[in-house]
């Protein structure tokens, strides 16, 4: 796989249905790349050099066993699409709340009880799908969420809006 990463012209690239754990350091040297699929696979985090991939818009990466999303995420200025449903994820880090092109952000079939405040500013999203959690309270302001089209809290254990 590491001759993948002399792909200089990569713009889609998707690993997902593998054994993967890691990927190869050089990945982050697929500069164009703009959509990455590693779902299926046996990561348990987020590599890190995927937040060195600048121009990234989609980083798909469900039905894995991923607990943690790395600090620097926050490099991923460009992404406007986060999959991460069917994880191990029980919290969603501010870093991801910074992410300004972010349009869809879908953490279904995860742990969480709670999602920060600060999602409500993600002023470019449209789709928020947080459905098969562990959400008691939705503690956000949802009148933030202007654009918002598709609000998925179906599964959780909501006691009031």
């Amino acid at each position: 796989p590491i001759s993948v990463c002399m792909l200089r012209n990569l713009v889609h690239l998707s690993l997902a249905g593998n054994s993967l754990t890691d990927l190869p350091k050089d990945i982050s040297e697929l500069r164009l790349l703009k959509e990455l699929v590693l779902s299926e696979n046996g990561f348990e985090e987020i590599p890190p050099e995927v937040c060195a991939l600048f121009n990234l818009e989609l980083l798909e990466a469900e039905d894995n066993h991923i607990s943690f999303l790395p600090g620097d995420i926050d490099q991923l200025s460009h992404l406007k699409c986060l999959v991460l449903n069917k994880n191990d994820l029980d919290s969603l880090p501010i870093q991801v709340c910074t992410l300004l092109c972010l349009e869809v952000l879908s953490i279904c079939g995860n742990n969480l009880s709670l999602i920060p405040d600060e999602v409500g500013d993600l002023a470019s999203l449209r789709e928020l799908w947080l459905c098969k959690n562990s959400l008691i309270d939705l503690n956000l302001n949802l009148c933030s969420l202007l654009f918002v089209e598709i609000l998925d809290l179906a599964g959780n254990n909501l006691q009031e809006l």
